[in-house]
Formats: C-alpha cells, sequence, structure tokens
C-alpha cells in the first residue's frame, strides 16, 4: 500500500517534470525563431 502511493508521487513528479522541460525548450525555440524574425526583418 506505501509503495503505491510512492509510486503515484513519482509519476506525478516525473510529470510536473516533464511539462516543465516541455515548456523551457518551447520557449527556447519560440525565442529563437523570434531572433531570427528579427535578424531577416
Amino acid at each position: 500500500m506505501v509503495s503505491k502511493g510512492y509510486f503515484k508521487v513519482n509519476c506525478f513528479s516525473a510529470m510536473i517534470i516533464q511539462l516543465s522541460v516541455i515548456r523551457y525548450w518551447s520557449s527556447v525555440i519560440l525565442y529563437d525563431l523570434f531572433l531570427i524574425g528579427k535578424s531577416y526583418s
């Protein structure tokens, strides 16, 4: 029973980490695109 709850917490934290990583990379890519657009205009 204890291990099941621990597993749930692990899944939740892993999901949060994945979301933050995805948000970080998408913002980096958007910033890169913004800089490329600025240099072309």
